[in-house]
This record gives structure tokens, C-alpha cells and sequence, in this order.
């Protein structure tokens, strides 16, 4: 994992670009000022963000990092569920998915849980012919864009291992819920299968924050430590999402 220090007079952009071009992902650090002010961390990852991309507004309810909090009233998968995320990429369902997530930890699980999963999607090079044949085909979907920017359009229904463009993998474990025929859920369940088997865990500590390539890596969330109901909502785990859109072309 390259650990890389946030800082406001020398952001090292080439350092990120190697990390991201090499693994997906890179974790990143902020100085002791950052973790006394939350605005100032985020300031300083946004200034690290444009290193490597330009930062975007996606939700259009949120002008610039979108606070995650935990809520036990959620679908425990879902964000801000104290369940198990399963793996996904961002917006799988839109024409346009940003590039870059990132994440930065302004407090994390006192529980224990809430680990970061990590998959290469260079993983789907691993399928079986006739999976990856069905996977190419156009009939997955999963939910619907609706008040987002900056993303495209719509793209219901999809293909999960698209045979051009960008995107190695438009995924989400979701899909294994949906309606499909057996043959399409068959291919989805080969998938998975692989993709859980070559998973990467962290544990962001407070301070800390991840930024992930999509087009490199799926992410996803470890169920939260039990007892979420027994904390009061200031003490439980607390992180801030930001977007970004690569401009270079790079894929």
C-alpha cells in the first residue's frame, strides 16, 4: 500500500499517479492541522485530488464532499448501513462514472468494523469463456439515476464486462438479487466467486483517507462492529466522499 503524506506546499502528484497506475488505490495521510479541522482536511485532499483529476459534483444536494454517516435504520448494505457493503463500483449504472472516489476518515468504527474491501477488476481476466460472454451482454440493472451530475445518462440495463471502453467492470454484488435468467446469474455468481477471492482489507484510521481508480479497482465495506444502536451519533464512524473525473484520457 503506498502510504502517501498529504501536504500543502508539496503534493507529490507523481507518487499518486504511480500508486493508482500500479494498484488502483493509495492511501493518504494529513497533517496534524487536518485532523484538528475537518474543512481543512478536506481542503487539502481536494488540493491533492487535482493532481491526478479535476474534482466534480455528483450529488446535486451536495456542492462538494458528501458526508457519510451511520444510520441504524438504513439497509444495512446500502451507504450509511451498518451492514456489509458488497462490492461495487460507484454509479455502475451511468453512462459516465467518475474515475476517482475518494474517502477520507474523520473518525472511525471504536466497534472494530467498517474495513475498506479492495478488488482489482483485472480480475475479470479470470472468467470462463462463456461467462465472459454473458457478462458482455447488455441485460443487467440495478437501480436508477436520479438527482446526480456530471455522470450521464441512464444505462439500464448494462453489460457487466463490457468487451470496449474504459471500464474492465461495471459491477455491484447487488446484481445477484435482481431477476435474471439463470444462465446471466450463473456468469454473475463465477464472478464474485473470483473477485472475493483475490480481496484486499483496510482499516482507514482517523486521518487517513483511500483514493481509488474505478476503472482499476471495486470497493466495498466489512459489516460495522455490533452495538452501532448503543453509540450516540457523534461517536460513531464518520467519513467524507469526493469525486473525481481523470482528464487525461488514461485508462
Amino acid at each position: 500500500m503506498a502510504k502517501i503524506r498529504v501536504d500543502v506546499g508539496e503534493i507529490p502528484g507523481e507518487l499518486l499517479r504511480s500508486a493508482l497506475d500500479e494498484q488502483g488505490y493509495a492511501l493518504l495521510t494529513v497533517p496534524p492541522d487536518g485532523l484538528r479541522r475537518t474543512h481543512r482536511a478536506l481542503d487539502l485532499l481536494d488540493l491533492c485530488l487535482t493532481t491526478v483529476g479535476r474534482p466534480i459534483q455528483v450529488f446535486d444536494n451536495c456542492t462538494a464532499w458528501r458526508s457519510i454517516g451511520v444510520d441504524t435504520q438504513r439497509e444495512p448494505s446500502r451507504s450509511e448501513g451498518v451492514g456489509e457493503s458488497p462490492l461495487h463500483m460507484d454509479f455502475v449504472n451511468a453512462r459516465n462514472p467518475p474515475e476517482y472516489v475518494m474517502l477520507y476518515c474523520e473518525r472511525n468504527d471504536i466497534l472494530g468494523g467498517g474495513d475498506t474491501y479492495l478488488v482489482p477488476t483485472a480480475a475479470v481476466e479470470r472468467l470462463s469463456r462463456a461467462a465472459r460472454d454473458c457478462l458482455a451482454e447488455p441485460v443487467y440493472s440495478d437501480g436508477r439515476v436520479v438527482g446526480l451530475l456530471n455522470v450521464g445518462s441512464d444505462i439500464n440495463p448494462f453489460p457487466v464486462a463490457p468487451r470496449q471502453g474504459p471500464w474492465r467492470l461495471r459491477y455491484t454484488g447487488q446484481l445477484l438479487r435482481t431477476d435474471l435468467p439463470q444462465r446471466a446469474l450463473s456468469a454473475l455468481r463465477e464472478l464474485d466467486a473470483i473477485l472475493w477471492s483475490e480481496l484486499t482489507r483496510l482499516h482507514l484510521h482517523k486521518g487517513e483517507a483511500i483514493l481509488m481508480d474505478q476503472r482499476r479497482v471495486l470497493h466495498g465495506r466489512a459489516r460495522l462492529g455490533s452495538g452501532q444502536d448503543g453509540l450516540a451519533p457523534e461517536q460513531r464512524r464518520q467519513l467524507w466522499q469526493r469525486f473525481g473525473r481523470d482528464e487525461t484520457g488514461a485508462a
